[in-house]
């Protein structure tokens, strides 16, 4: 029996006796009975809603190429929180390749200890910048970002390693960032805000 059975129409069923290819007499509409099920199950219901969803995740992995505009691909990793609220003067943010975790925060201002955990592959590094610019928008020379506006940084951390750095911070908007040569533009950069 098919999974999608509620899909097919119900075939219609006589219930009076008339010889088949006679005519029932004008004004008289043939009776339907009710299907031969109430409706769908369950089980099916979660099938259909599960296929557009999974449709949709497959699709948004492969970008906006219409504008050129491709996305990297992360390799597997820590999942980015969508945003995070350090309100105790602490703040620990796990890397891959290419990305933070969290990638959104918001801390108290006055002294941040930020512990980078580094479980990629490669040597990463944690650059907090000073600016109103949007993460994405920094601009890039030389495959780095510059630092002109750096308030401290974890320095470059090699692979399965940790570091830690204090760093005193005023009420404002800030980015942070892996700026060894390559990792900004792959997706390594986060929002800080301080209040």
């Amino acid at each position: 029996m098919s999974r999608f059975r509620f899909l097919k129409e119900a075939p219609l069923r006589r219930t009076h006796d008339r010889p088949p290819g006679t005519t029932a007499p004008v004004g008289h509409q043939p009776h339907r009975s009710a299907p031969s099920h109430a409706g769908p199950s369950a089980r099916s219901i979660v099938g259909m809603l599960l296929l557009p969803a999974a449709a949709a995740v497959a699709l948004a992995g492969c970008g906006n190429l219409a504008s050129g505009n491709a996305q990297t691909p992360r390799a597997a990793g820590p999942s980015p929180a969508a945003s995070i609220n350090a309100g105790n003067g602490q703040l620990t943010v796990t890397t891959t390749e290419f990305a933070f975790a969290p990638m959104d925060v918001t801390v108290k201002a006055g002294k941040l200890k930020l512990t980078l955990v580094n479980n990629g592959k490669t040597a990463h590094e944690i650059v907090v910048l000073k600016t109103n610019q949007a993460a994405g928008a920094l601009a890039v020379s030389g495959a780095r970002v510059g630092e002109a506006t750096s308030v401290g940084e974890v320095s470059e951390t090699p692979a399965g390693a940790t570091k830690s750095s204090t760093l005193s911070l005023k009420p404002g908007k800030y980015v942070f960032v892996c700026n060894i040569p390559g990792h900004y533009q792959s997706g390594m950069r986060g929002t800080l805000t301080v209040q």
